[in-house]
């Protein structure tokens, strides 16, 4: 037993050697400078951007020419410290795909280069930061191996209590408001790994991940995940790491380019074009489309983040699956954009992360109801970005809507025997009204009409302000939806009603 310990001891200490030596050099050898990426999620995703570039165009009082938005926000965005970034950590992916195809290295030299490669991107992206990205990594490795050794049949309990006591840990007592945004995304990203570790611990692959530390420690800072995410299975990461043949090699990295064109001109619509179509005399019209706008470009700068996020699992060797859309990994944007249904809006928000919540949340307490489930996966999802008054209370808004809209589009299909469910039927359901009868599509598009509604009312509130770095207080989200009467609210409330009244 003693002689185990030593050599776990012996794993740890080396790793952590290594990483002091590589930050010395890191921080001797390279400039200090952060990329601002928040995290402030209106469902399922790691960070926000707002460039500082967008708060100047709105705040100027004269209008921009084409040439303006050209010169002084998309080229400081693409050739700025930004782009560099991202740039970066692309290639740090490429880097460990090349690694893993060289068949000639031991599998010890490619989990430690693929760790490292990881460490590297983070502090890139988040500079001294980084440590405490680390030692979540270190102190849960050796938290779930004393949970295996004293009590393992807690250990999905106990090593979930400890992700979340780490991340809140670290935004009331070690970080600023403005570095828990920052690094909150990383943080999240590796508490879903040790939660989804725990939860199948005794499935061979993945108690070899808990009793190896290398194994471990690749995984928990995989270059292609730990930064922008998504959130991957240790069975997609053993696939990732395996030797691929240079034509699905060149296969990736078509995919990729394309991937991160998307994630570009997405950061560009988020931060530039939509300031410029929609200013802010605009207001003076309707002041709902100023609220358009601020969702609007909150959601694109989501999808900026997913696409980043999607070209780095694609470059460092994700495999797709011959029914999966290499484009659609992470998120599909027209899906959220003109939603059939806010379900579907949730599920399509990001992949991943629905899929982890599904498996590991929902699918878990389901049998105390749908209702019960359906909030308790949504609050699971706020606590895993750490406490924010303004998330929790879109989120907990946002599954209240989905469960009356679902409860209700259940019922409306039954009493009307018509395809107008919250999730689209199958070819060979048993409905009389299929998808093209007129009353299934006047409904269908009412709820989906009723749904960029609702996006707007819940987007509008993560508004480009002076207080957006440390995250905005109670009263801006409740005055945002005092100004408009907290309309949406009350139709959801309406809609409760009425599923609950019909048979």
């Amino acid at each position: 037993m003693l002689k185990f310990v030593g050599i776990q001891l012996k794993f740890i200490f080396s790793y952590l050697f290594v990483l002091m030596l590589l930050c010395f050099y890191v921080f001797h050898a390279m400039p200090n400078e952060d990329v601002v990426m928040y995290d402030e999620d209106v469902s399922w995703f790691l960070y926000d951007q707002y460039d500082y570039v967008s708060a100047s165009l709105e705040a100027s009082t004269v209008d921009p020419t084409v040439l303006d938005i050209y010169y002084f926000c998309i080229t400081e965005i693409l050739f700025g410290d930004t782009g560099r970034k991202i740039i970066q950590l692309y290639m740090l992916c490429l880097l460990r795909n090349a690694i893993c195809c060289l068949g000639f290295l031991p599998d010890e030299v490619i989990l430690l280069s693929s760790s490292l490669l990881g460490v590297i991107a983070v502090f890139l992206w988040h500079s001294n930061l980084v440590i405490y990205s680390v030692s979540s990594v270190i102190i849960g490795y050796c938290w779930m191996r004393i949970c295996i050794w004293l009590c393992p049949q807690y250990l999905a309990l106990l090593t979930c209590s400890y992700a979340m006591v780490y991340i809140l840990f670290c935004q009331f007592f070690l970080l600023t408001a403005e570095e828990f945004n920052k690094l909150s995304g990383t943080l999240m990203i590796i508490a879903m790994k040790q939660i989804s570790l725990s939860f199948a611990f005794g499935i061979s692959k993945w108690t070899a991940a808990c009793h190896e530390p290398l194994a471990f420690l690749s995984y928990m800072t995989d270059v292609g995940t730990v930064v922008c995410g998504p959130w991957l299975s240790f069975e997609r990461h053993c696939e990732m790491m395996k030797k691929k043949h240079y034509r699905c090699l060149l296969n990736n990295i078509r995919w990729a380019v394309v991937s991160g064109g998307y994630a570009f001109l997405f950061l560009i619509y988020s931060s530039c074009l939509s300031w410029w179509l929609f200013p802010n005399r605009m207001r003076t019209i309707n002041r709902w489309i100023i609220a358009f706008r601020d969702a609007q470009s909150f959601r694109t700068s989501h999808y900026f983040i997913c696409f980043v996020s999607q070209t780095c699992a694609l470059l460092a060797g994700f495999e797709c699956h011959q029914d999966t859309n290499p484009l659609h990994l992470v998120v599909e944007p027209l899906q959220c954009e003109w939603p059939r249904s806010l379900v579907n809006l949730v599920v399509s928000w990001n992949r991943p992360f629905h899929s982890f919540l599904k498996t590991h949340v929902f699918q878990r307490i389901k049998f105390h109801g749908h209702f019960v489930a359906v909030f308790g996966t949504f609050c699971i999802s706020a606590l895993l970005h750490g406490y924010n008054f303004q998330l929790s209370a879109v989120l907990l808004s946002l599954g209240f809507y989905c469960y009356s809209e679902y409860i209700l589009r259940e019922k409306l299909a039954r009493l009307f025997q018509a395809c107008i469910r919250a999730r689209s039927c199958y070819c060979n359901c048993t409905h009389k009204r299929k998808w093209f009868h007129p009353l299934t599509m006047v409904v269908n598009l009412t709820f989906t009409l009723l749904g960029v509604f609702h996006l707007t009312y819940l987007g509008m509130v993560y508004d480009s302000g002076s207080a957006e770095e440390q995250g905005y207080n109670a009263m801006h989200t409740i005055s945002m939806w005092r100004e408009m009467a907290f309309i949406s609210h009350w139709i959801a409330l309406a809609t409760f009603i009425i599923a609950k009244l019909l048979p």
